[in-house]
Parts: C-alpha cells; sequence; structure tokens
C-alpha cells in the first residue's frame, strides 16, 4: 500500500491544532472567591463538576480535531491500494497523449496507416474520461509541437485538435516528447496521472543509447509526488514484409545560380529488402516531372546506389527541385526537396592590390576578362576598385570579395570585411608577390586570427626545390564544385604548371576560453543537454599540389566563409589563366561561395530568411496548407522577411500579401534516418521498463490499470465527511452545555469563612 500527499506543505496547518487549547488556557483566569451565605445552596456536585469538565474537554478535543482535519484535507492525502483506495473509488485522471508523427507512422497497412490509428485511439481515450480528468495533447516530431499544453477539461476541443494534426512527417524524438509529458503533470493536480505515447515501436525515435535523456527523464518522474505511468501503445505489432525504398537527402553542387548555366542534383536511392530491385527515379522541378530525365537504378540486397542529374533554368528566382521514386507503402521517403536560387547575375567585388597604368599587366585584368568574357548578360556582375578605395560601403550588396594580392589592410578595412563574411559574405585572397610572410599580423591580434584562414610562410619553387613541372593534385579536387576540375572529368584545370606558390599552413581550431572555469556551462537546447566550449573553426585544405602543399585554405566565419589561394590569378606564376578551365573555375567559386548568403535549405528549428523582401506583410504557406502573416523589417541595408515558425519539415512558400510579387520557396530539411524501420529489440524494450515505460499492444490494459487498486487515490472527501460530523457534534454539545446552564466551576483557592 503506498500512501503520500500532494501538497506536503499544507501539513504546517496542523499546529493550529494547539489553538483551541492556548484559548482554553488563557481563559482560565482565577478569581477571588467572596463568601457568600446563600451560595452554599447554588454550589454543584462533585459528580456534576466532573461530568462538566469531561464534556469541556471533550469539546476542545473535538475543535482541536476539526482544525486537524481540515489541514490534514487541505495537504491532499492519497492512497494505493488498501481499504482507503478501495473506498475512494476510480481517481481523476491527468492523462497526456503522446502521439508519434514521425513519417513512418505513414505505413499503408492493410486498413489504415498508424497515425490514423493513433487518432482513433485518441478519441477512444477521450471517451473513457469523466468530468474532472484533464487531458493534454503532444505531436512529437523532429521537435515536440505543445498542441494542448495546459491539461483541459474542454474534450471536444481535445477531439478537433487530434483531426487537425498534420499529417506525418520527418523524423521524432519519443525520449523528449515523454520529459515534455511529464513536466506538465508535474503542474497537474488530479491523484492519477498517465503519459500514454501512441506509436509503431520503431527504435530510433526512442534514443535508448541516450542514457543521460533518460536518466533525466527518471530523476524528472522520481521528484513528482505521485509519479505517472507511462503507458507505450503499439499501434503496428510484428509485420512479416516492410521493405521500404527510400531517398535520401539531395546535394546540391549549388543552391544559388545564374540562368543557363548548369547545376547538378545528386542523391541516393535505398532499399530494405533481401533481394536486389530495379525503380525508376524521376526529377521534378517546381512540381514538374522532367520525363527524359528520369533514369533506372539497379538496388542491390538491402543497399543503395547514387543517381545524378543535370539541370539548367531559365528564370530566375526560386524553383523547387525533387528526386522522386514510385510511391510504395511509406510514402514519406518516397521523395526529397531542395529549393535553388536563380540570380540574374551575381555581385563581386575586385580589390586590385597592384593596379598598373597597363591594365594588362595588373592583378585583376584576367580576373575581370573572365567575369565579362562568358556572355552578353554576364553571370558574374564584377565591380573593381584599388585597396585605396575600399571601405564598408564597398561590400554593400556584394556577394563575394576578390582580394588580389593585397599587400595589407588597415584596421577599419579588417573590420568592415570581418562584419561583411559574418553576414553571409565571402572573401578570397590570392596572395602573390606584394605579400609578405605573416602579413596579417600586422593587424591587431583579435582581428588577425578571426580573418586569417592560413599562415603564409614562405614563397617557394619548382626550380629551387627541383621538383620539376608542379600541377594541382586531382585527387585532392573532392569538394563539390571542384568534382568537375578532377583529371578524369575536367577539361585541363590539373594540367596547369605552377613555377611559384606561396607555402601555407592552415589555422588551427581555437577553443574559447570558458569565462568562469569554476561555473558549469549553461543549458544548450531544450533537450536539457549542457553547452560546449565555443570553437572557433580552423582552416580546411580543399585543394593541394603535387607536392602535398595546400593550394586553397577556406575557413568558416560568421554565416560566411574566407578562403586563401596559394598563387595570384594572373600569370606570373603559373598558366593558370590560360587554362579553359580557367572561366568555369572562378564561376565556380563565385557560385559556391555565394551560397553562404542564401538560406533556401534549412535544418528544422531554423529561421526562413528572405532578403531583399517586398514591402508591407508577407504570407508563409506551410507544408500543411497553412497561411501565416508576417511583417517585413530593415536588418542592415537589406529590407528582411524573417519566419520563426517553420516545425514541419518539407516545402515553405512565400510570397507578398498585395503586389503580385514571386513565390519564393524554402526547403527543410529533416532525419532521413527514420526510413530505417528497425523495430525496438526485447532487450531495448526490457531497459526502457526499467524506466518505468510499460510497454502494450491493448488498449483496454490503460483503462483497467487507472481503476485497479494500484492507482493513488485520494480521501480527503471521506475526511470532509469527519470533519461535517465533528462540526454538528460541537453544536450539539455547545448547546447542550448552554441549554444546561452550566459555567466552568473553577474549586476555590481558600476555604470559605463562616
Amino acid at each position: 500500500m503506498g500512501f503520500g500527499f500532494f501538497n506536503g506543505a499544507m501539513l504546517i496547518g496542523l499546529s493550529a491544532m494547539a489553538l483551541p487549547l492556548l484559548a482554553h488556557l488563557i481563559s482560565r483566569r482565577r478569581f477571588d472567591v467572596v463568601s457568600w451565605g446563600a451560595m452554599q445552596f447554588l454550589q454543584l456536585g462533585r459528580k456534576t463538576r466532573r461530568r462538566i469538565r469531561l464534556e469541556e474537554l471533550l469539546l476542545m478535543a473535538m475543535r482541536m480535531g476539526v482544525l486537524g482535519l481540515i489541514a490534514f484535507g487541505m495537504s491532499r492525502p492519497w492512497a494505493s491500494g488498501g481499504a482507503l483506495s478501495a473506498l475512494s473509488g476510480r481517481a481523476s485522471r491527468d492523462v497526456v497523449l503522446v502521439v508519434d508523427s514521425s513519417y513512418s507512422m505513414g505505413w499503408k497497412g492493410p486498413i489504415n496507416t498508424p497515425h490514423a490509428q493513433a487518432i482513433q485511439w485518441g478519441h477512444q481515450c477521450l471517451d473513457t474520461l469523466r468530468p474532472g480528468d484533464t487531458v493534454s495533447l503532444l505531436d512529437v516530431r523532429d521537435q515536440v509541437r505543445s498542441v494542448i499544453d495546459t491539461p483541459s477539461s474542454d474534450f471536444d476541443y481535445a477531439r478537433q485538435s487530434l483531426d487537425e494534426l498534420p499529417t506525418p512527417s520527418g523524423s521524432s524524438n519519443l525520449a523528449s516528447g515523454v520529459r515534455q509529458a511529464i513536466q506538465i503533470l508535474s503542474r497537474s493536480s488530479n491523484a492519477s496521472r498517465e503519459v500514454i505515447v501512441l506509436t509503431d515501436s520503431q527504435k530510433l525515435p526512442w534514443r535508448p543509447e541516450d542514457i543521460y535523456q533518460w536518466t533525466r527523464i527518471e530523476d524528472s518522474s522520481k521528484r513528482m509526488s505521485v509519479p505517472p505511468r507511462i503507458w507505450v501503445v503499439d499501434l503496428v505489432g510484428e509485420v512479416a514484409d516492410r521493405s521500404n525504398v527510400a531517398v535520401g537527402a539531395i546535394e546540391l553542387s549549388r543552391q544559388l545560380t545564374v540562368p543557363e548555366f548548369p547545376i547538378r542534383i545528386r542523391s541516393t536511392i535505398s532499399q530494405t529488402h533481401p533481394a536486389q530491385k530495379r525503380v525508376v527515379a524521376h526529377l521534378e522541378v517546381n512540381g514538374q516531372r522532367v520525363v527524359e530525365k528520369s533514369q533506372a537504378v539497379e538496388l542491390p540486397a538491402n543497399g543503395e546506389a547514387s543517381v545524378e542529374f543535370e539541370h539548367r533554368f531559365m528564370d530566375t528566382g526560386s524553383h523547387l527541385i525533387s528526386v522522386v521514386v514510385d510511391e510504395d507503402n511509406l510514402p514519406g521517403d518516397d521523395r526529397a526537396d531542395a529549393v535553388v536560387e536563380v540570380a540574374d547575375g551575381i555581385p563581386v567585388l575586385v580589390v586590385d592590390g597592384d593596379p598598373r597604368a597597363d591594365p594588362t599587366q595588373s592583378d585583376s585584368f584576367f580576373v575581370m576578362s573572365a567575369f565579362s568574357a562568358v556572355r552578353e548578360s554576364p553571370w558574374v556582375r564584377a565591380q573593381k576598385i584599388s585597396l585605396s578605395e575600399m571601405n564598408s560601403e564597398s561590400f554593400q550588396g556584394k556577394a563575394v570579395v576578390w582580394l588580389l594580392n593585397v599587400p595589407t589592410l588597415t584596421q577599419p578595412q579588417a573590420e568592415a570585411m570581418i562584419k561583411f563574411a559574418r553576414e553571409g559574405g565571402a572573401i578570397v585572397f590570392a596572395a602573390g608577390n606584394q605579400n609578405q610572410a605573416g602579413w596579417y599580423n600586422a593587424l591587431p591580434p583579435a582581428l588577425s586570427k578571426t580573418l586569417a584562414p592560413a599562415k603564409l610562410i614562405e614563397v617557394q619553387s619548382d626550380v629551387d626545390l627541383k621538383l620539376g613541372a608542379m600541377r594541382l593534385e586531382g585527387d585532392s579536387l573532392t569538394a563539390p564544385w571542384l568534382e568537375r576540375f578532377q583529371t578524369d572529368q575536367g577539361v585541363d584545370l590539373t594540367s596547369t604548371r605552377f613555377s611559384q606558390w606561396w607555402r601555407m599552413e592552415p589555422v588551427a581550431a581555437e577553443v574559447v576560453p570558458q569565462p568562469n572555469p569554476g561555473v558549469p556551462l549553461p543549458v544548450a537546447n531544450l533537450s536539457g543537454e549542457p553547452a560546449v566550449p565555443q570553437t572557433i573553426p580552423g582552416g580546411t585544405v580543399l585543394a593541394k599540389l603535387d607536392n602535398g602543399a595546400p593550394w586553397l585554405i577556406t575557413r568558416p566565419l560568421g554565416k560566411g566563409i574566407v578562403a586563401q589561394l596559394a598563387v595570384p590569378l594572373d600569370s606570373d606564376w603559373s598558366t593558370l589563366p590560360s587554362k579553359n578551365d580557367f572561366v568555369p573555375l572562378l564561376h565556380e567559386m563565385v557560385f559556391a561561395y555565394s551560397t553562404q548568403s542564401t538560406t533556401r535549405n534549412v535544418d528544422l528549428g531554423a529561421p526562413l530568411v528572405l532578403n531583399q523582401a517586398a514591402l508591407g506583410e508577407m504570407v508563409v504557406r506551410g507544408p500543411d496548407g497553412k497561411e501565416t502573416r508576417i511583417a517585413t523589417k530593415t536588418e542592415g541595408d537589406r529590407r528582411t522577411a524573417r519566419y520563426t515558425q517553420a516545425e514541419l519539415p518539407g516545402v515553405y512558400e512565400m510570397r507578398p500579401v498585395v503586389g503580385g510579387g514571386k513565390t519564393e520557396r524554402f526547403a527543410v530539411n529533416f532525419d532521413r534516418r527514420e526510413s530505417d524501420l528497425a523495430r525496438l529489440t526485447p532487450p531495448e524494450q526490457e531497459g526502457l521498463a526499467k524506466k518505468g515505460l510499460v510497454f502494450t499492444a491493448d488498449p483496454a490494459d490503460i483503462e483497467k490499470g487507472a481503476i485497479d487498486n494500484q492507482a493513488p487515490s485520494e480521501f480527503w472527501w471521506w475526511l470532509l465527511l469527519i470533519v461535517i460530523g465533528l462540526l454538528v457534534f460541537e453544536v450539539v454539545m455547545t448547546r447542550r452545555l448552554v441549554q444546561g446552564g452550566h459555567i466552568l466551576i473553577e474549586p476555590p483557592l481558600a476555604t470559605p469563612q463562616v
């Protein structure tokens, strides 16, 4: 038999039991006795006085008992099992329905999907609730959506909320959902508290290996006055065949491009089936299938294969790209989406560090020629300035800044460049003969550590090192935008001869010192995991020469990126400008690094940001078809629309409320591991059962558990009946004493005088 209190602090009220006793002691005042002969005929007998004193003591005890029972009842005592629980009957229930809405719940079974069964089961659960019971509702996906956060007795609203749940999508985190459900129940008031998880018993959402998360859940449950019962309803059970074909996340050669410029779309098709299978992968652009680009893919047993498409966009704007396979029993992973932004020319700034009277001798000559020699309407709109002209205003509206053989920077210039990169811009340094080893050391240490992606050590040459002709190592070009220039795919980039180059070393990553080493780091996110120390990323080598020396090093900086080339982009140190791949290389570099400023493909929870938004309000349409209005505001030199409620994975559309502007698209990504339909193994279920979870496939078990004698039951109303009875008895005794004309007679303190 269990016993406890919901409001244990109210037991302090038991001290009020002393009030009647104090009142009795205070009222016992002693009086002088004046002898009067006639009083002897009014004195009571000894038996009568004893009876009156007993009645008064009994009356005082009843009053003390009434106060004690009131304080005891206000502490809300409960009992589970035993006679008290049996007498109390079924306790009022606080129920939290936790619905698994990952896309595995969209599996098309013989009758219905598990998600539809979960909604149906939720309605059946609501039918079992009575007046006084409450219900809450959590929609668990990659993030937990609190549909009904405060326990509610409005069951009609709960039914409506169940019916309005969006279709399954993305992954889910049931461990986080259970913890949030326990937090809701910690604020509830009924004696019976239950968490009911409706799921397909897939392993991934439970995170059984996350010991930290489950320890927090266990501790939260134990801290409650009445630990909740956590039920897990398996809506699928064992299914003989759950083979599935899934499309992996889309990889784009670039997210920002220009009209008529080719873009490569790559994805992975996988299957969970013990036999080889042939599937057809389709490419869709803005919802329209490009039939001539469909590809047949041979999938090995329980294996995967890559698929790649190439496409050219003719119009500017944001375009939706989709890789699709024919629908199977799990349609949630039969397609993958991404958004490509097509701009009418990308604005860049070219800073010439060694301008000459003869333009053909300037470091910027070949770069400017490459950007203007492609077509009448250039894909890259380049503006050239000298180093002395560069200031913070020079970066406005630019996507990439090229610094060609720039010998030094002033502190204001460096600060402006850091701000530009942190806001999403890209900076490319091309070192040449004007640079000195450690040139960035002239800047304050805080700026040089932030801005420099590499250390310039010394100039080397193939003659001094006696290495012969030095070229690019084709196998080192593994970045997506560099793959087309590999030896077996490119034209002639890897045949470029380099006579001189800067020996460079990438800067190392740095950990920001903790301000107070003795103070624990704060909580980083809603899952309760502790924050990790902040780390400044180091440089990454993207391309090498034949001797292993770095040729291109990059480093992220805020939302942007900083790159360092080991050679200038003229003909002094290499034959690079004479190669056919020179122009495509510079364009690919611009497109790849301009992507830093676009945020059309984001992870779940990240805001959707539209730069250069129209005046007034914007309408955002989510994957569930619901529309929301948001206001635009000015951020720096841009007018921006920012949507922070992207709680569902999928495609979002944003357009002006008035004016009929273009529809801008965004893709919110999710964890594709959800395609793994592996169920919890018996040992994993046993491990979770030790944490307090009860697995069942029969919903009737839950209703039975709510009314069995192990469920906590309050019995304060029994105490209320006793208090009422004592009050009635107290009134009767008081009337009896008063109507009898009796008062307290103290024994004489002295012998009366005759």
